[in-house]
Order: structure tokens, then sequence, then C-alpha cells
């Protein structure tokens, strides 16, 4: 063709590219240098700008196919892909002032097929490692046992038709204060996702869900992900109380804590010490345990020991040890009532303040019975039933 008609249809193909989609990666930008008769000739470095990315550079005597394909390819671990159309976009942009013969390798799909097994297809812009690496997890998933080790030849085959950028290799993803998760050749990422989790939670590491979403999410950008990562939750169900639910990454000590404040605020009272740790042996045989179920005690010189059951408050136990303890006589005044909370508050998390005011009873069109700290409640009640009479 004449250069003008060159020209005059890849100015047309770039209006056409850069108005036709909303897609970023295909509004491709053909920058006029590419349009300058200069750029007709095979022996010319060719640039193809991409809005919002990178350049695309074909150096001289290199196959435009070729440059593609190594430029697609180069991106994928990054996590950007390229549609057919985009691709088609860039080859026609690239080619079309050029000469028929400068652009005589296309971009296409090579397919291999394995008998008994499959077909394993390399897409255009694909890289054959992860289109082999993809086929092996797929193959392995339906009962196909193939080996890693086998796959060079096969892999070798496609590198003869196309670029091979990237290795086959197990792809590794660090995670801070964990440590790496490794996906082989031929795994799924789910499954080894869900192997280093649950590793890292017998080791005691300090790993939760979303730790384990972040690493599935980098892993799933460099290779395709055929499942989401599952780690259920232990539970355990307390007959006409409630289920014990301990998402992974939580220690089951905590949430029976939790569990056992619901309980009581809900009405079932303090549960026995023997409950709760029925419910951990179970949830323990579920996932891992590394912080004991305790009640938290503090021997008081001279008063006796008070007691902090699971799931009561730190507050609600004090002030119980410091109303009895001032029944019994002892002298325990509010300094040595807030030591003690701090004590236990340093051994227990603690929700509430300590309130060492009156109870009082409201008793409706008579009046108001007030009790103080150690004093007998009945007492207080009988005088005051005296006094209103």
């Amino acid at each position: 063709r004449p250069v003008a008609s060159q020209l005059a249809a890849t100015d047309t193909l770039a209006r056409e590219v850069l108005m036709g989609s909303s897609s970023r990666w295909l509004r491709v930008a053909v920058a006029w240098a590419l349009l300058a008769p200069a750029r007709a000739a095979l022996s010319t470095t060719q640039t193809l700008e991409i809005e919002d990315g990178y350049p695309l550079v074909c150096d001289r005597g290199k196959e435009p196919a070729d440059c593609i394909e190594t430029y697609a390819q180069k991106l994928r671990p990054s996590g950007i892909t390229f549609e057919r159309e985009q691709l088609d976009a860039m080859f026609e942009a690239i080619c079309l002032p050029l000469s028929s013969d400068s652009c005589a390798k296309q971009l296409t799909e090579l397919e291999l097929p394995l008998g008994g097994v499959g077909t394993i297809v390399v897409k255009a812009g694909e890289a054959p490692a992860s289109a082999v690496d993809d086929f092996l997890v797929t193959a392995r998933a339906a009962g196909h046992k193939l080996d890693v080790e086998g796959v060079g030849g096969v892999l070798q085959h496609f590198c003869s038709q196309k670029p091979c950028v990237l290795p086959l290799k197990p792809l590794r993803h660090e995670v801070e204060g964990v440590g790496a998760v490794t996906v082989a050749v031929g795994q799924e990422v789910a499954d080894a996702v869900e192997a280093w989790a649950l590793a890292a939670r017998v080791q005691g590491l300090p790993l939760g869900l979303d730790g384990v979403a972040e690493a599935a999410r980098a892993l799933c950008i460099q290779k395709k992900c055929n499942r989401g990562v599952a780690l259920p939750p232990a539970q355990v169900d307390l007959e006409g109380v409630g289920t014990v639910t301990v998402p992974f990454g939580r220690e089951p000590s905590e949430l029976i804590e939790v569990f056992a404040a619901q309980a009581y605020t809900a009405g079932h009272g303090l549960l026995p010490f023997e409950t709760h740790q029925a419910v951990m042996a179970n949830l323990c045989a579920q996932m891992p345990c590394h912080v004991p179920l305790t009640e938290k005690t503090l021997e008081i010189e001279g008063v006796g020991e008070i007691r902090v059951a699971v799931g009561q408050e730190v507050a609600d136990a004090v002030r119980t040890f410091v109303d009895d303890a001032r029944r019994a006589g002892h002298a325990v005044d509010t300094e040595g009532a807030t030591a003690i909370m701090e004590r236990l508050c340093s051994l227990k998390k603690c929700n509430v303040p300590l309130d060492l005011g009156p109870d009082t009873l409201k008793i409706e069109n008579i009046g108001t019975v007030v009790v103080g700290l150690g004093e007998e409640p009945s007492v207080k009640l009988l005088d005051w039933l005296e006094r209103v009479r």
C-alpha cells in the first residue's frame, strides 16, 4: 500500500482502539512517532505506548508477535493480563505501517494433546510454563498422576514455537512474622496455603484469617487459583446454652471466655469450670491450642483467695470478695480493693471498672433499700422493713 494509505489505516485503528473500549489495557495509544513513514521499515525499533502502562518496545530484527508475547508474559506475575482482542490490537498497531512480510509470524494459540489426560492449551500472550503448571493442577485434581519431572519435553515443545519468558518453578510468598508459603509446580494454591497456615498455627505463630487471605491474594495474582482457601472454624455445641465457635487463628481459651460471659449475661449463670474444660478439650481436638484455659486466682494475705471464674468480670469477682471479707470482719478498704483489682487485671482482661458503691433495691410505692459494702443484705432489709411500717 502507499504510505499515506498505511498511515490513514493506522490512524483509524488508533482512534477505534482509543474510543471503542473502557478497559484501561485496551485503550492503546499509538504515538504519532509510530505513524511516521520512517517507522515503516523492519529495521527500525517499534514502540507502542500503552495508556497507564509500560511501553511495548520491539527491537530491530524482532518479530512483532514475539515482542508482544514477551511483553505480555513479563507482566503476568504482577497481575496484568490481556484479552486476545487487546493483543490483536497491539499487533495491528505495530504491523499496519510495515510491509506484509515484516509481520509474517502471527499471534497463535498452541495446543498439545496428551493421550488419556487432556490437551495442554497455551493462549496467545500466555507463558508456556504457566499453561503447563495450570494443566498439571487440573489433571491432578481429576485423579491423574503426572510427574513434574516429565514435563521438560512438553515445555521445550512450546518454547520452540514462541518465547518462554517465565521459568517453570515453585512460587514463594513471604509473610512477616510467620514465614514463607511455597506453592509447588502442579499444586493448587489453596492446598499449599491451607497446609502452610495449619503448620504455622501448630507452631503457635501469629497467623489469622487476614494473613491467610493476604498470602492467597498475592499468590493468585501470579498463578491461576481454582478454589478459595477453606479453613473452617472449630465448633462445639453446649446443649441449652449455645455454640462455641473459634475461627482459624484464634485461641479456643479466648473464645470460651467470650462465650461464658455471653451465657452469663443471657441468664445461664457462671457455668462450672469442668464444663468449660470439656469444651476446651473438644475444641483442641479440632485445632491447635497454645493458651490454656484457667480460672484466675490471687491469694490475699490474711484474708483468703479470690477466684475469677471463666466468663466472669474481674470487677464483679473483686466486689463479691471484698463484700464477703468485710462481713467476715476483715478490714479491706477501697485502696486495698483497688490494689487487688490491678493485680487481677494483669492476669485477665478487665472490661468494666471496679464499683464499690452501695447496692440499692427500689420497692415500688414504698422506698429504696440501700446495702453498703460489707453489710448483710438480710439484716439491712429487716431494719428497713421495721422503719417503713
